[in-house]
């Protein structure tokens, strides 16, 4: 179950792991199809620094009767230099 959704418009999913794996983008992106949202994010708390993850749902190719893909974005540890 999602953890948050913000502005009725972004899933949030709060994760306390060593690391953000595949498994954690394939669970949002399940949200994102079955909410009809478009914008998901996953923050891990459970690194030694803040990581997260920003997941987009392309409806337009998943409404096309493709499968879709997230864009993938590469998860982050702490303020970029």
């Amino acid at each position: 179950m999602v953890d948050f959704v913000c502005s009725d418009s972004v899933l949030i999913e709060v994760k306390a792991l060593p690391s953000l794996g595949t498994i954690e983008a394939a669970q949002a992106m399940n949200y994102l199809r079955a909410s009809g949202q478009q914008r998901g994010l996953i923050l891990n708390f459970g690194a030694p620094s803040l990581q997260y993850r920003r997941i987009v749902w392309d409806t337009a190719r998943g409404a096309a009767g493709s499968a879709g893909r997230p864009l993938p974005r590469p998860a982050h540890e702490g303020p970029t230099p």
